[in-house]
């Protein structure tokens, strides 16, 4: 008798299910870091814009509208989003160091990968800074 009958389709039953797996998660974490990617971008496009304005009062609606165009431009779509920044570096002296930083979470649904325990919302958080001019002029 031949012992090896059936061994081939044995050994595909046991790797095809194991390589979609594979694919799979590679899938999920594409997915996963092309999100973190994309919103750490927006933070920083947000920060730049934040750090171009020449007033506290008109940073945080500066810096939100950055966040926004950058994610409609590059296609991620976030349940909700928040913007805060920290303004706290408009108040330096001229001629000192100073920043702007800008924190931004994004809720991302997930649920569509189709994948038990993964499913539903998750949520991203970048943060970034940018330095002031220090010789520019500033209005707290």
């Amino acid at each position: 008798m031949n012992r090896q009958r059936g061994a081939a389709a044995t050994e595909v039953a046991v790797i095809v299910p194991v390589i979609v797996l594979f694919i799979g998660a590679l899938g999920i974490g594409w997915r996963i870091n092309a999100a973190r990617t994309k919103l750490a971008d927006a933070a920083a496009s947000a920060a730049r814009a934040a750090s171009i304005v020449n007033s506290a009062a008109a940073a945080p609606r500066v810096a939100e509208q950055a966040v926004r165009a950058d994610l409609d431009t590059v296609g991620l779509r976030c349940a909700d989003i928040g913007v805060s920044v920290d303004t706290s570096g408009y108040w330096a002296p001229l001629g000192a160091p100073a920043t702007v930083g800008v924190r931004v979470s994004c809720t991302v649904d997930m649920s569509d990968l189709g994948v038990a325990g993964l499913g539903g919302r998750h949520r991203f958080t970048a943060t970034a800074q940018e330095a002031l001019d220090t010789h520019r002029r500033r209005s707290p």
